[in-house]
Order: C-alpha cells, then sequence, then structure tokens
C-alpha cells in the first residue's frame, strides 16, 4: 500500500499534465472559429463602406453591430456611449443656503 501511495501523486501530475495539451487544443480551435467569424464581420464591413448606395458612417455601422450583438442575447442587454449615459444622469441640484439648513 505504501508502494501505491507513493506512484499516486505522480500519477496525478503526469495526468494533470497530459490535460493541457488537450485543453489548450480546444481553446486554440475556439479562437480560430472566432478569428473566422470576426473575419467575416469584416468583409462585410467593408464590403459596405466600398459598396453601399450612400456614404455610410463607420461609428454608426459600429454601434449598429454592437447593438445588434446585444439583442441577439436578449431584449435587456445594451450598450450606451459616454453622452447617452450622461443624458441619462438627471442634473446635479445646486446646493443653496436655504436647502443646507433644512
Amino acid at each position: 500500500m505504501t508502494r501505491l501511495a507513493k506512484l499516486l501523486q505522480p500519477l496525478i501530475v503526469v495526468g494533470a499534465l497530459t490535460m493541457i495539451p488537450l485543453t489548450t487544443s480546444t481553446l486554440a480551435a475556439a479562437d480560430a472559429n472566432t478569428m473566422k467569424e470576426l473575419d467575416t464581420f469584416m468583409d462585410v464591413f467593408n464590403q459596405v463602406r466600398a459598396n453601399y448606395v450612400d456614404t455610410v458612417d463607420d461609428h454608426v455601422l459600429v454601434k449598429g453591430a454592437i447593438d445588434g450583438m446585444l439583442a441577439a442575447l436578449d431584449p435587456h442587454s445594451s450598450y450606451m456611449e459616454g453622452n447617452d449615459y450622461t443624458s441619462l444622469r438627471p442634473p446635479p441640484t445646486a446646493i443653496t443656503a436655504d436647502s443646507a439648513c433644512r
């Protein structure tokens, strides 16, 4: 039994080390698929910029892509730019002598 206990720890380490290439290759495959999808997106983006009937604003295209991506998740997710967020915040209230005394 002592011999088995001595071999158990190295076997666990070797087993864990053999999983690293498998995990790494799986992540690399997922990254490769994501990169293919992003390449497709960039191809479409560039085609729209170059060939659309009217001149398009890059910012409008990117904002539309972000909005579409979040809408695909659920109806509650959205992205706000800094100006949009600032306009939603209530204006700061001025502190006057009357309000400070209350």
